[in-house]
């Protein structure tokens, strides 16, 4: 692609942009102007999985990440995968990347990244309350992985003001309130996605998503004086995400 390759956004105000695409589209854009943080909720390449076994989906509805179509794991692990190879490209030496993973492809998701990730940890989100999928028989699935490198070092921003955090989140799943422009089925809570952007970027720094979904990503940033650039394939959600941006107000940092 070439360097001059100026890609339009889809919603674009101050602090946030949005481009609908497919982020391997843009990485040479984005390598112009590397940033300083990675955070995101990729397709966990769950579909053939779920596909094959009883999930309840006759009395709890049809899981949408089984149907959608979005979540085939030959598609999911060239995209995602692929964002770790060349996320060095993209983001600035120091920044910190934090990837959402299934429990089930964790092991993958470690050694899929390069050498110029360090590796630092691997870490769960807690659902206080989980979908009761098939209670009787089998245990709740109430966790998801999460890992986290920093290219090109061992450190990075870690905003822990000399206090222990534990490599453990834990909330409720998504409020009606943080849904109101529309929703995705696997979408993270603001207080989540808040979680790591406080840890892990300082104020005024740029942040990345580039499977953004329904921009929670995006949001906690804003609501947390940092600015982000955020991604995603359906227009859909490109959408839903531009309304939960204009419905966002900045931290006073960016008005004063």
């Amino acid at each position: 692609m070439s360097e001059k390759y100026n890609p339009q956004p889809y919603y674009q105000d101050d602090h946030l942009t949005i481009y609908n695409a497919d982020w391997r589209e843009l990485k040479s854009h984005l390598a112009q102007n590397p940033v300083d943080a990675i955070i995101t909720d990729p397709p966990y390449g769950l579909e053939e999985f779920a596909k094959g076994r009883d999930h309840g989906r006759s009395r709890l509805g049809r899981a949408n990440f089984v149907d959608d179509g979005w979540d085939k794991k030959s598609e999911t692990s060239e995209a995602v995968y692929g964002m770790l190879k060349e996320s060095p490209g993209i983001l600035k030496k120091g920044g910190n990347l934090v990837s959402f993973a299934a429990l089930e492809r964790l092991g993958d998701v470690i050694s899929a990244a390069p050498k110029p990730l360090y590796y630092k940890t691997s870490g769960v989100w807690h659902k206080k309350n989980p979908i009761p999928i098939n209670m009787k028989i089998r245990f709740v699935g109430s966790l998801e992985s999460w890992v986290h490198w920093v290219n090109g070092q061992r450190t990075g921003t870690f905003n822990a003001e000399g206090k222990p955090v534990h490599n453990f989140i834990e909330t409720g799943l998504t409020p009606k309130s943080e849904k109101k422009h529309g929703k995705h089925s696997t979408q993270k809570p603001l207080s989540v996605m808040s979680w790591f952007v406080e840890l892990l970027t300082e104020p005024g720094e740029m942040i990345l998503d580039p499977f953004m979904g329904s921009g929670s990503t995006l949001v906690a940033a804003k609501m947390r004086g940092r600015k982000a650039i955020g991604i995603d394939l359906d227009e859909r959600y490109c959408e839903i995400a531009a309304k939960r941006a204009q419905d966002t107000p900045p931290l006073d940092i960016f008005t004063k």
